[in-house]
């Protein structure tokens, strides 16, 4: 179990201190040359920044806290990485016409969400149930690459199920240790700065194909290969064609263990709407209990 954090960790260092040579070694000089061009694209840039900075001291916070949340945090490292060979990908490489390609490129990330919702399911008698529940709800964040046409709101609302949670964590723990309050802190702003990422560069949707033409064939033979079952988190390809509101209600409606936990936050207990709200407990409602 060390040892495997321990991976964990040298594979987030790495990613921080040599981004260039992280997506692999083609061996000749002009692809090293392409693949260090598409590196440095801002579209990449920019979200390996989330990665290397707002991750990592997530992680450093997460480790201190120790228990459920350092296994739950090795989930969400997976996450991300895999999001970000996705992304690599995706700005490369044509939309597939086919919904079962697209099913097939996002497994790693499909898989790890499950995973996170199932962790938080199975720890429910934890001390740091709340802390898993802040991540379980606003993890499904990392779908907005399903969400068109827009994917930035979408992950407002996952942000505010997550603070719902991380409230109680600041009830609980504010006046006990401070690592737990840089911890929300940081989960937050992971969010956030994800929610930025999204509006910038792909405001209306995942945004293929915006470096180079590759044919979709090429993503499948490249894609990460996960382990394990495939989630319906897969086939979430909604159009939000009316509002935040419809996105919440086709996620809803999909039935999946992957996203099965989500409900649609009251805009009375929405953090957006009441940011008084951020110095008050906030009670549990039955129809915000993870399922």
């Amino acid at each position: 179990s060390v040892k495997r954090l321990d991976n964990l960790n040298s594979r987030l260092e790495s990613v921080a201190n040599n981004l260039q040579s992280s997506s692999g070694k083609t061996g000749t000089s002009h692809k090293n040359s392409s693949n260090e061009h598409v590196d440095n694209l801002p579209v990449l840039r920019d979200y390996n920044a989330i990665i290397n900075n707002s991750l990592a001291s997530f992680v450093t916070h997460s480790r201190k806290i120790g228990g459920e949340v350092s296994i739950m945090v090795d989930h969400v490292t997976r996450l991300f990485i895999a999001q970000q060979e996705f992304l690599r990908q995706a700005i490369q490489t044509k939309k597939p016409a086919n919904n079962q390609q697209i099913a097939e490129f996002v497994k790693p990330q499909s898989n790890e969400i499950e995973t996170i919702a199932a962790f938080t399911n199975k720890n429910r008698k934890s001390i740091l149930f709340n802390h898993l529940s802040s991540i379980s709800e606003g993890i499904p964040a990392l779908g907005w690459i399903l969400i068109s046409p827009t994917p930035a709101p979408y992950i407002k609302e996952m942000l505010d199920a997550a603070q719902f949670y991380t409230n109680r964590v600041l009830k609980d723990f504010k006046e006990k240790d401070p690592i737990h309050v840089e911890w929300v802190k940081q989960w937050i702003k992971i969010l956030n700065e994800l929610h930025a990422y999204v509006k910038q560069y792909h405001t209306t949707g995942l945004a293929w194909d915006t470096y180079n033409q590759r044919d979709p064939s090429a993503f499948v033979r490249n894609a990460p290969r996960p382990s394990g079952p495939t989630c319906s988190f897969s086939n979430m390809q909604i159009n939000d064609s009316s509002s935040r509101t419809g996105v919440m209600h086709s996620i809803n409606s999909l039935g999946t263990t992957a996203t099965s936990h989500l409900k649609k936050v009251p805009d009375e207990l929405k953090i957006s709407k009441n940011p008084h709200l951020k110095e008050q407990p906030i009670e549990r409602s039955n129809k915000f209990q993870v399922s």
